[in-house]
C-alpha cells in the first residue's frame, strides 16, 4: 500500500539498525488500518515460537465457552505444585499465584492478559478442552499450533485475532 511506503522505509531502517547493533537478530512488524484494511509489514510470515501469543486464542476460547456455560468465569480452578510453569519469564508478573490455593478462571484471565501469568495460561489450557482452542485457531483460519514451542506463528497469522477481535467490537 502506497501510503505507509515511508513507514515501510523507517522500519526496515530502525529494524537494519537494531540488528546490527546486536540488539536484535530476528525482527518483524505487521501494521494494519484497520478501518481500511491497508497494511504493510517487515518479515511478516517469519515463523516465531508462539509461546505467550497463544494466551490471546486461549482466552478468546475461554470467552466463547460463556456462551455455553454462563457460570464458567466463575469455576475455581486449584494451582498444585505438579501445575507450576518450568517456563522461563522474560516479564515476570508483579505478583505470583500462590501453590495450594483456588483462583476463578475470571481471576486467571485477568492475570494470563494483564501480567503475562505463565501458571494462570497453565490453569486455564489445563480447565479447558483442547477442542476449544483448536477450534479456534480453526475458527480464525490459523494452523493449530501442534508444538507451542516450535516455530509456527507469523505475525501475519496473529493479526488475524486482533482483527476479528477488532472488528467485532
Amino acid at each position: 500500500y502506497k501510503g505507509f511506503a515511508s513507514l515501510q522505509l523507517s522500519l526496515n531502517n530502525a529494524i537494519a539498525t537494531h540488528v546490527a547493533a546486536g540488539d536484535a537478530t530476528s525482527v518483524s512488524v505487521y501494521v494494519r488500518d484497520m478501518d481500511q484494511g491497508q497494511w504493510t509489514g517487515v518479515n511478516y510470515d517469519r515463523q516465531y515460537v508462539a509461546a505467550s501469543l497463544v494466551k490471546v486464542p486461549l482466552m478468546i476460547g475461554l470467552l466463547r465457552e460463556v456462551r455455553n456455560d454462563a457460570n464458567i468465569l466463575s469455576k475455581e480452578v486449584a494451582f498444585t505444585p505438579l501445575q507450576v510453569s518450568k517456563l522461563t519469564e522474560h516479564y515476570p508478573p508483579p505478583t505470583h499465584l500462590e501453590v495450594g490455593h483456588t483462583y476463578t478462571l475470571q481471576a486467571l484471565m485477568e492475570a494470563m492478559i494483564k501480567h503475562s501469568d505463565n501458571d494462570a495460561t497453565q490453569l486455564i489450557a489445563g480447565a479447558l478442552d483442547d477442542k476449544i482452542l483448536s477450534d479456534v485457531y480453526t475458527n480464525f483460519d490459523v494452523a493449530p499450533l501442534e508444538d507451542p514451542n516450535a516455530s509456527n506463528l507469523s505475525p501475519n497469522n496473529y493479526m488475524r485475532f486482533f482483527r476479528i477481535l477488532y472488528n467485532a467490537s
